[in-house]
């Protein structure tokens, strides 16, 4: 589409300095480019595209698999151990920078792998694809048992009814019945939720399920938990009660633990074929509190878990189901879970039972539009994939650190390739290894925007401070800097300049403050 056009163009412009580090025939380079402001030194999944001529392979028996053998080395020379997650053998695509009469370079085989590496602040870092005579193996793995895994922070226990136990091992404060399910009747349309009163609310904790490992080494482990849950069919509007037909829900959730996260990263998938009914998703915290955290527009805001009594009464009472943007969080003095959400997801709230339970509306499949009797529009049925992550913490809440995860989940790390499978881009010319346009150093405040100014001379940086205290940050342009001041929203001056030595700036915001820094590059 025109935004992932628009990306790539901007990554072949970005990258057009970066130096060739093949040396033979069929060696190639990538460039990682990490679109973040902050430097990263992490796991990191990423694809690549190999010719079919590629001459180097292995196969761990007799007309076995045929396995393409390869090493990555980074700018000097130094071996990136890497693991094989995926291979399909076969990608016929489009070229990803589109080229006047360019379709693509034909088939290919796709590998994915996983490697630690360290990536500039928006920036880029280049490695060395080579072909390699001896297997390309990794040892190791994060996998403890059958269905167990931990890293340096977290473990892990799959149930065996599609739940998950996890453990902070930071102060050894364990999380049960993780990813249970609710699903009840949902007879509103899309202004408001309501559910019948002849209905019943069906729970995935007794369900049956299976578990796939998908991903077992050093770098991450991939569990996939696939339940089936049976609910009615669809609403009878003639009896005012669920239908007696059932359906079954698949449902699956992919976790995924990599080394040296402190989040567990999440996929749900669910096959709806079910009508005028609403899907939760359960996450118990066992926390004693009274209120939780959601993140609206520039504003982590502290909500009362109980209903408020005053609206028993009202036409339309208070429900816990209210908007959040990005993140749900629950703490004490104890222990704390946050649910971080990068997108799809967008109606939570905390029950007020005895674990303080956070739940997530993962999909209202409703018949009512707003302002009519019936229609079809709500009833979403069909494959749905939602992302999250689940991050476990004691002692107050690091907002930025958790915005932090809530952007790589968001953004990902795009990849460019040199070489006979280059998918539309140039030829590498220039004799940069990596570079990075600008830096965030602190980490206190959260960069919302990074964006040309609208004098077209000037680099415009927006950020924003989730807490209740004054907080500095510290930004390292990638050019020198001749002046920096603070602006308004429109970008007009507000008569303050920013602290300023070199490329390093000062930005000083107080709590809950949004401010907007206009620079000058030299």
């Amino acid at each position: 589409n025109m935004a992932e056009q628009t990306r790539s163009q901007s990554i072949a412009t970005l990258t057009a300095d970066a130096k060739e580090l093949a040396e033979g025939d069929d060696e190639f380079t990538i460039c990682m480019v990490n679109p973040l402001p902050w430097v990263r030194h992490e796991t990191i999944e990423f694809d690549i595209d190999l010719p079919p001529e590629f001459p180097t392979f292995y196969q761990e028996g007799f007309f076995a698999q045929i396995i393409k053998s390869f090493t990555l080395h980074d700018s000097s020379g130094e071996q990136i151990p890497y693991q094989l997650l995926d291979i399909i053998p076969v990608v016929h695509e489009r070229s990803t920078l589109a080229q006047f009469c360019h379709v693509g370079d034909g088939g290919k085989p796709r590998y994915r792998v996983a490697a630690t590496l360290k990536l500039p602040a928006l920036g880029y870092t280049t490695i060395c694809v080579k072909p390699s005579k001896m297997p390309s193996r990794v040892l190791g793995s994060l996998r403890t048992g059958p269905n167990t895994a931990e890293n340096e922070f977290l473990k892990i226990d799959c149930q065996t009814n599609g739940t998950l136990t996890l453990t902070d091992k930071s102060n050894g404060q364990t999380y049960t019945d993780l990813l249970t399910l609710e699903d009840r009747s949902e007879i509103g349309d899309g202004w408001f939720h309501t559910q019948s009163i002849n209905d019943s609310q069906i729970v995935s904790s007794l369900s049956q399920g299976s578990l796939a490992v998908l991903h077992d080494g050093p770098e991450q482990i991939s569990f996939c938990m696939s339940i089936v849950m049976r609910v009615p069919a669809k609403y009878d509007w003639y009896k005012d009660r669920p239908s007696e037909d059932t359906v079954e829900l698949a449902i699956g959730h992919t976790i995924t633990l990599r080394k040296g996260a402190k989040v567990l990263d999440i996929k749900t998938t669910v096959e709806n074929t079910a009508q005028d009914h609403r899907l939760q998703l359960l996450l118990p915290t066992d926390v004693e509190t009274e209120t939780y955290l959601a993140h609206t527009p520039f504003e982590l805001l502290e909500r009362n878990i109980a209903i408020d009594a005053k609206t028993v009464n009202w036409k339309e009472m208070e429900i816990a189901e209210k908007p959040f943007q990005n993140m749900q969080v629950v703490q004490s003095k104890d222990r704390g879970l946050a649910m971080l959400c990068p997108d799809t997801l967008h109606e939570g709230g905390v029950r007020n039972d005895t674990r303080s339970t956070i739940q997530t509306t993962l999909m209202r499949s409703f018949r009512k539009t707003m302002g009519s009797s019936f229609g079809e529009d709500g009833l979403e049925l069909g494959s749905h994939v939602y992302h999250y992550a689940i991050l476990p913490f004691a002692g107050d809440f690091d907002a930025p650190a958790a915005f932090k995860h809530v952007q790589r989940l968001q953004t990902g790390v795009i990849t460019r390739q040199s070489g006979k499978r280059r998918s539309g881009y140039g030829p590498l010319t220039g004799d940069s290894t990596e570079s990075s346009h600008l830096e965030q150093r602190g980490g206190q405040l959260i960069i919302s925007t990074i964006k040309p100014g609208e004098d077209d001379k000037s680099l415009i940086v927006r950020l924003w401070n989730p807490g209740k205290s004054n907080a500095s940050e510290t930004l390292i342009t990638g050019e020198k800097v001749a002046s920096a001041e603070y602006v308004d929203l429109k970008e007009d001056a507000l008569g303050k300049t920013v602290d300023c030595n070199g490329n390093e700036l000062t930005v000083q915001a107080s709590g809950n403050q949004i401010v907007t820094v206009k620079i000058q590059l030299a």
